[in-house]
């Protein structure tokens, strides 16, 4: 069965008893839809990007793991994933530097807040409208280059079996909140991480990909509608189809 008929088969069993139910499936898959086509896009391009550009071990990892899982069957791929802790580590990198997650909340009572930049106290009222933005507090505690790709920086995690059991394993004493929090929380972020995984390994075991501007990838570019930024100019990669 195709991605979108899993998704659409759980959602008519998730309101099958709503007598809105209809209008709300409707309202979800445009949603995914549109995350396809803007962040899980970006991302994709972003970890594509990532992979060639970086040392060949990396490159020849990946394609040695992606030998063990079969791709092409999303219905079993959540178990398969675990045989792909490079592939794992790379995409939580590859978040922690193109990710910036935000999400908008609304104050629930007068409150004020104290701790900011500054040193100041901030006071809210109820009913103000709050947006969040923490491109740069994605990571504490983090080992080695904080600004640099480092593919393999989440291995030792990835690769614990007794703990990989998340789609998007990372160490407890970590933060990365990629999709916002609280009851806000992206509804979607289970299936777009997945989503991911299975679209980089079917790419990595059929396409080769060549990026035509080895030197440096895109600046980032951060934009508050888009959890994951756009490159913010072109850029080459020819893709092959191998198989």
């Amino acid at each position: 069965m195709d991605v979108m008929g899993i998704l659409l088969r759980e959602l008519k069993e998730a309101y099958s008893n709503d007598e809105n139910g209809d209008l709300k499936i409707a309202s979800r898959l445009t949603a995914v839809l549109f995350a396809i086509n803007t962040n899980t896009m970006n991302l994709l391009f972003w970890t594509i990007a990532r992979i060639q550009i970086g040392d060949e071990s990396l490159r020849l990892g990946l394609t040695e793991e992606s030998k063990k899982v079969n791709a092409a069957n999303f219905a079993f791929y959540l178990e398969q994933k675990r045989e792909m802790p490079l592939l794992n580590s790379v995409i939580i990198e590859t978040f922690r530097l193109h990710g910036d997650p935000n999400s908008f909340r609304v104050v629930a009572k007068d409150c004020v807040v104290s701790g900011l930049a500054g040193g100041k106290d901030l006071a809210f009222r109820k009913g103000d409208h709050v947006f969040l933005l923490s491109t740069y507090d994605q990571l504490k505690d983090i080992v080695g280059d904080k600004d640099s790709f480092d593919g393999r920086r989440w291995i030792e995690h990835t690769s614990n079996r007794t703990i990989n059991k998340n789609l998007l394993s990372i160490p407890s004493n970590q933060v990365l909140a990629p999709f916002g929090g609280g009851k806000h929380l992206c509804p979607g972020r289970f299936f777009s991480l997945l989503e991911m995984h299975l679209v980089v390994a079917f790419c990595i075991q059929h396409y080769e990909f060549k990026v035509l501007e080895r030197e440096n990838l895109p600046s980032k570019h951060v934009e508050l509608s888009a959890p994951i930024n756009q490159p913010n100019r072109p850029m080459k990669i020819s893709v092959r189809y191998t198989s």
